[in-house]
């Protein structure tokens, strides 16, 4: 399943802005952006500063998926905005830490390419990629601020919750602020479910992986 995916870093501008227009694409689906006029968090300007890496997902030659990882920094990261106070306790007691940020999927161009089973999965491999990329980077903790809805998901990943449900005013949307501990990847519990499991398979496979 999945065979013919691969992930890696976005190097290019114009393939930096296709991923764009894949975030885009799904925050208007999920009602983050309004009457045309993108909201902005300005995470934005931590990809352009150089402070992020940003990771595409391929199927046929054609990007179906993206995400971009901030490393934190003199600026910090962007759910400072929000969940300072939960982040800095992780900076106090010397985690290296970075952020998870817009993820999105565009299923109509991974239905080009994969499989009706594989549909559903399309995302693993970049999460695989990102958890590899991850450690190559010694990070000890990954953050992210998602809507509740979405948190079923990145909890069968392992990730937990580590901030109280708040409200993100530049999305006008809740949130709630979730970390996962890199050292887990080894702990036992990693890998048991079908989600984990998968996951493993595509961590640091191949040179299109680092």
């Amino acid at each position: 399943m999945l065979a013919n995916v691969s992930c890696r870093v976005l190097t290019n501008s114009s393939e930096k802005e296709y991923a764009a227009g894949i975030v885009y694409k799904k925050y208007s689906e999920e009602g983050y952006i309004h009457d045309g006029e993108k909201k902005s968090s300005g995470i934005a300007s931590y990809i352009k500063e150089g402070t992020a890496n940003t990771f595409g997902v391929f199927a046929g030659g054609e990007m179906y998926g993206t995400l971009s990882l901030v490393f934190d920094g003199e600026r910090g990261l962007p759910m400072d905005l929000i969940y300072k106070h939960e982040v800095d306790i992780l900076r106090d007691a010397h985690y290296k830490i970075a952020e998870v940020v817009q993820f999105a999927l565009d299923k109509d161009i991974a239905e080009k390419h994969l499989l009706p089973p594989e549909v559903p999965m399309a995302s693993i491999p970049l999460f695989g990629y990102l958890l590899s990329h991850a450690e190559k980077h010694k990070i000890d903790h990954l953050c992210i601020s998602v809507n509740p809805k979405h948190a079923t998901f990145y909890t069968l990943i392992g990730f937990k919750k580590f901030g109280e449900e708040k409200h993100y005013e530049s999305v006008d949307a809740p949130a709630v602020a979730m970390s996962f501990l890199m050292k887990d990847l080894h702990g036992n519990s990693f890998g048991k479910n079908a989600i984990t499991k998968m996951i493993a398979t595509f961590f640091n496979t191949d040179d299109r992986m680092v």
